[in-house]
């Protein structure tokens, strides 16, 4: 999927809907650095969201289809039981699959998008309305020369100082190109205390194999990062910085880690969308203001042209680079790693012969009944009472914060 951008209707007026995609950007972008902002509209429309695209990746392509809502705490409804296509301007048709409530996905073998070729996004809802977007031409694609990383220091919208890595695009394109860049995260990491005992049949405890210690998380991207290259002398992209990582309050440079920057070339259209999305979302000092325009997508009803639909068919050719980041890397960069087992207490639980007179009692307490999970057996002094070590089961699993399953693309 392209984005996963949400759109908020506040109000029935259509300068009020924007009010609250403008809120909802400004909480996408800006959540690490301010405190939860209740906001609950009375009257809003309920309209019609669209989220998703296509791209000339060779892989599965998702639209996601939701009903607006008016309160920021409430789960946006899955539109269920849609129609939904995707027709190319030499005749050919996808019919997408409803894999998820709202969630559609083309065929990876059957469909497959093509550089010159235009497209269009067809939905039919289960009550019977219908809508469709502009054709969307697939242009021809960019090129990612390199890309790499440097350490940074900055100070953020709450002016917090953070230290860590910003990751920049070499390449080229078009003097007249629209771009827009995304990327996708993947990283190793590990939990502090896995399970090195355990009880047998006979309540006895005996040495194991060590389990789920190492897991895979994955993220992508949620920011917007375009660029226009109208009037530029030259075809080059120098220094483009896409994003920046703290590098002390995240797990993922512990290990090892890897971003995929993927930079598409877009219409000029789609990129006056992004671009007044993102002009919306930096009205910080008054986020419900009086805007200056009415953000329009590029879908629309075809039962009734005053009805609105929020969101975008999104289009693009893709060029992408994958690089990959050591523990070493970051210790040469000398920045501050997060410590997991600093927000991993380890409970240390005694034989007191009150409350527990053996240890299998400990593991009757904490592992059956509070699902707690056994580290290690403490060490004591001879004739000292001897006990168990017990930690949280996400300090003692990977499997429940990742995936053991490596990335095919990972490198060891």
């Amino acid at each position: 999927m392209l984005s996963r951008i949400t759109f908020i209707i506040s109000h029935f007026k259509i300068k009020f809907m924007l009010r609250s995609v403008v809120f909802f950007l400004f909480l996408v972008l800006m959540s690490s650095c301010i405190n939860p902002y209740h906001v609950d509209i009375k009257k809003y429309k309920d309209l019609l969201v669209v989220d998703g695209g296509i791209t000339d990746e060779n892989k599965s392509h998702f639209i996601k289809l939701t009903r607006s809502i008016a309160n920021l705490d409430e789960t946006p409804l899955a539109e269920t039981a849609a129609h939904v296509v995707i027709t190319c301007d030499d005749g050919t048709i996808e019919v997408l699959k409803e894999i998820e409530p709202g969630v559609y996905k083309t065929d990876s073998v059957n469909f497959v998008v093509k550089i010159g070729k235009a497209y269009k996004l067809s939905i039919q809802t289960s009550n019977g309305r219908s809508y469709h977007s502009e054709e969307c031409e697939i242009l021809k694609p960019t090129e990612i020369g390199k890309v790499y990383f440097n350490r940074n220091d900055i100070v953020s919208v709450s002016n917090e100082e953070l230290e860590g890595i910003s990751f920049f695009v070499d390449g080229r394109a078009p003097k007249d190109a629209y771009l827009r860049w995304m990327y996708d995260e993947d990283w190793k990491f590990s939990i502090p205390y896995p399970s090195l005992i355990d009880f047998d049949e006979n309540k006895e405890l005996e040495n194991i194999s060590i389990e789920n210690k190492y897991c895979w998380k994955k993220s992508n991207s949620h920011e917007i990062i375009i660029q226009s290259l109208q009037g530029q002398n030259s075809s080059e992209v120098k220094g483009k910085e896409v994003c920046f990582i703290p590098s002390d309050n995240t797990d993922r440079f512990n290990i090892k880690y890897a971003i995929n920057i993927k930079q598409l070339r877009i219409s000029e259209k789609e990129y006056q969308f992004w671009n007044k999305l993102k002009e919306s979302s930096q009205e910080v000092g008054d986020v419900f203001g009086t805007q200056p325009f009415t953000i329009e997508g590029n879908v629309r009803s075809d039962n009734d042209k005053n009805e609105s639909v929020l969101g975008y068919f999104q289009t693009g050719s893709v060029a992408s680079k994958r690089i990959f980041i050591d523990y070493e890397d970051i210790v040469g960069l000398k920045l501050e790693l997060r410590n997991n087992s600093r927000f991993c207490p380890v409970d240390t639980i005694i034989v007191d012969y009150y409350n527990f007179h053996t240890l299998y009692d400990i593991y009757k307490e904490y592992v059956l009944k509070r699902k707690w999970k056994i580290y290690d057996r403490l060490e004591q002094e001879i004739g000292e009472p001897d006990g168990l070590m017990v930690v949280t089961p996400y300090c003692n699993d990977c499997s429940l914060s990742g995936s053991t399953k490596k990335p095919l693309f990972w490198e060891d």
